[in-house]
């Protein structure tokens, strides 16, 4: 299979679910490292659905495309194809420091994203439905194995950093309905209003989340569960959407620093004056020796592929990643390679 064949096998895999939607397939990793097709299996019926249905209209319906990247694969290209400026900057900054970049994804921009996204390892799409006012998880992490920290610094506020443990990094949605109960059901009961409601805005709401599930005799739904630990507030993203526009959330990799020519960095002096985040930012206890040892060796472990063991670039394309809350939630292993998570979500209000 030449590479031709492989990247136009990829894009029309990832036009065919950005345009349709709808369809849960899971696909291993093919020839060259692109994608398969999927099987007959996967096209006759959903692998699975996330969320209990039930007969009413769903307060949220999702479908959430799973993309698999090699770690290092440059994305910058397809990002230049997202609006970035339709979230606050003020959060979007906080979820970049968290390593977590987030964007719009508008139609007229489909065909030069999908041009830019590199040959994928492996492809999910999953439908998300609930017909609950409370938000759902659209993608959930595997379980921490070591911990973690996320960085709630909004200014002007102080700098302040949590660090986690255990449990699962989440990416919560909710779509925000403000309409008055009695509207809400002569619209259900309407089924005319359905094509009225496939073309208007909508609020939607996006949170990160630390699912630690707490032991209860209560009763309670698998959702309700999945809601234990701590939502975290101050980085909550409210936007207005179009069914059109689509949700696109990936890794923020920070590029490695230009080398400093050995003359340049004689005459450097240390800015003994200026106080970092680690100086002023952390608020919760210092990790143990042992524990920073640990990170900074998985950190190298991160920053290369298999492929790299065999042929050492001469220079790493980003900076290694630290432990922080997009690392835990979009980062992971297929085939014995270290991958990244692209999540393309598309709403349907």
């Amino acid at each position: 299979m030449t590479h031709g064949g492989s990247q136009r096998r990829w894009t029309g895999l990832l036009v065919a679910v950005l345009l349709a939607g709808g369809c849960v397939t899971e696909q291993q990793e093919g020839v060259g490292g692109t994608a398969a097709l999927p099987t007959l299996d996967a096209i006759r019926r959903p692998r699975s659905v996330e969320v209990i249905e039930s007969g009413r209209r769903p307060a949220l319906r999702a479908h959430v495309l799973r993309v698999e990247l090699p770690l290092d694969a440059p994305v910058e290209a397809a990002w230049e194809d997202v609006d970035v400026d339709a979230i606050d900057p003020t959060i979007r900054d906080a979820w970049l420091r968290n390593g977590i970049h987030i964007g719009v994804l508008n139609a007229d921009a489909i065909d030069a994203f999908i041009q830019h996204v590199p040959p994928a390892l492996a492809t999910r799409n999953s439908l998300v439905l609930t017909d609950r006012p409370d938000p759902i998880a659209l993608y959930r992490s595997p379980p921490l194995e070591k911990r973690i920290w996320v960085d709630l610094t909004i200014p002007p506020l102080s700098p302040t950093r949590t660090v986690l443990r255990n449990g699962h990094a989440q990416l919560l949605g909710r779509i925000v309905r403000e309409e008055p109960l009695a509207t809400a059901l002569e619209a259900e009961a309407d089924d005319s209003s359905s094509a009225d409601r496939a073309n208007e805005e909508f609020d939607l709401e996006l949170q990160l989340h630390h699912h630690l599930e707490k032991p209860t005799l209560q009763p309670r739904l698998p959702q309700e569960k999945l809601l234990d630990g701590r939502i975290f507030h101050e980085l909550t993203i409210n936007l207005r959407l179009r069914p059109d526009q689509r949700i696109v959330v990936g890794l923020h990799r920070v590029p490695a620093a230009e080398e400093t020519p050995p003359e340049e960095a004689a005459e450097q002096q240390p800015d003994t004056d200026r106080i970092t985040d680690a100086d002023a930012v952390d608020k919760t206890p210092a990790a143990p020796a042992e524990e920073e040892a640990a990170d900074a060796a998985d950190d190298v472990d991160q920053s290369e592929t298999d492929d790299s063991r065999e042929t050492m670039p001469s220079k790493p394309r980003y900076e290694p990643l630290p432990s922080h809350f997009g690392r835990q939630l979009l980062t992971g292993r297929r085939l014995g390679r270290n991958v990244q998570v692209l999540l393309i979500i598309t709403f349907d209000p």
